[in-house]
């Protein structure tokens, strides 16, 4: 598994959309999601970054940080799932947040990223 900032830091950078997850450990459709979100992560393509409610409140706190400017905006609940595109020449970020079915699943995601990436 990649570390979180390895994928996002670099994924932002070079443009490349990544999907993106926040996870606490004291939210039970966080622990219910957890052999999905593995599954899917050892499955797709895509670059994924998985982030820990302790990172994401440490991102929190870094305002200059590009990717705490669009999660303070995005994430509302837990988990949190997006796929997270940037466009090269503008540097604009786009947030996709997930919208797929529920509860959320391995194959839900993989869908989600076909139609979205």
């Amino acid at each position: 598994m990649k570390r979180m900032s390895d994928v996002a830091h670099r994924n932002l950078e070079t443009g490349e959309p990544f999907v993106i997850g926040v996870f606490a450990d004291w939210c039970r459709h966080c622990v219910k999601l957890e052999p999905d979100w593995k599954a899917f992560e050892a499955s797709t393509r895509a670059p994924v970054a998985t982030i820990t409610y302790e990172t994401y409140q440490n991102l929190m706190s870094n305002h200059r940080c590009d990717l705490s400017k669009v999660l303070s905006k995005a994430v509302r609940s837990f988990p949190f799932v997006a796929l997270v595109k940037r466009k090269p020449e503008t540097r604009e970020i786009t947030v996709h947040v997930y919208d797929g079915e529920l509860p959320i699943s391995r194959a839900s995601l993989t869908q989600f990223v076909k139609r979205i990436g």
